[in-house]
């Protein structure tokens, strides 16, 4: 199959030739929803925690939007001519349920996801599964770490160089992600199970998700609501605590950092790793070393 930019909502209209008469339902549209779609179900509308904390994105007149879960459509059978799913699988905590929804809501649709391997080298701390596409078939497998194994290394990379964006998110999109065609129903494979993960292990991830990215000098403010979940979810933990109150220094806030442990050696640090922060490796590891 070629690369759908999916990116570009248009393209990706273009791309699955939906027609003007059809019925298209987005699950999961998130702070970005497809126009094109009559109706939008997302399960979370306002703290955006599988967003990076932004909002729903509300401003597409038409447009319905519908508390609801993909496990759970609420929704009569055939409702849909279209279902639109991007980046929402790996979020579920039962892919199997939601695939079958899918299928008794609609006639066809186009899923994407990040494959098995681009969750190794970026990925993201709300993800729950690997998925891959093998003969036709969509396959889960549980996430087998709560640290990247490779510090998601790809992300700054990602994030900071316009060319390789454009070759990751239009022109070679399958490539670091599953894109799935399917009519009628598909085939899929859950390997292993899941279970409701506590608030200490989510808060793990996410504070590994952010100092990850702190090391690669990704800024502050790109990092800080992962810092900040990692707290909410486990506001007993010192070292969450004291890289929430880091980045919230690097970012000027020192007030609010005094809150989560901030004291003058960790303000220190925190002017030092801005001084620092230059493109060179010599910067990269002066800046490492201050890291709390």
């Amino acid at each position: 199959m070629h690369s759908i930019p999916t990116e570009d909502h248009a393209a990706l209209c273009l791309a699955l030739e939906i027609q003007p008469h059809e019925r298209v339902l987005e699950i999961g549209g998130g702070h970005n929803p497809v126009a094109r779609a009559g109706i939008l179900i997302d399960i979370d509308f306002d703290h955006g925690l599988h967003r990076d904390g932004q909002p729903l994105g509300r401003g597409i007149p038409g447009q319905c939007l519908v508390r609801g879960d993909v496990t759970a459509l609420p929704f009569r059978d055939q409702s849909f001519d279209v279902v639109l799913c991007l980046h929402v699988l790996e979020h579920v905590g039962d892919p199997a349920a939601a695939c079958r929804e899918m299928m008794r809501v609609g006639a066809r649709g186009f899923i994407e996801t990040p494959r098995k391997w681009t969750e190794y080298y970026a990925g993201h701390p709300a993800h729950l599964w690997l998925i891959d596409d093998a003969d036709g078939s969509l396959v889960f497998e549980p996430i087998p770490y709560d640290d990247s194994p490779f510090q998601n290394f790809a992300l700054p990379v990602l994030w900071s160089e316009p060319l390789i964006q454009e070759q990751v998110s239009i022109k070679n999109r399958n490539i670091p992600c599953v894109q799935f065609l399917w009519r009628d129903s598909f085939a899929f494979q859950v390997k292993g199970t899941y279970a409701d993960m506590e608030k200490q292990r989510l808060a793990n991830r996410h504070y590994h998700f952010a100092r990850n990215l702190l090391w690669r000098l990704v800024p502050p403010q790109r990092i800080l609501f992962h810092a900040k979940t990692a707290v909410e979810l486990d506001p007993e933990n010192a070292r969450y605590c004291r890289l929430y109150a880091f980045l919230l220094a690097l970012s000027g806030h020192l007030r609010q950092a005094s809150r989560f442990g901030g004291d003058a050696l960790l303000f220190w640090q925190a002017a030092r790793f801005k001084a620092s922060a230059v493109l060179s490796k010599r910067g990269e590891r002066r800046c490492q070393r201050l890291m709390p």
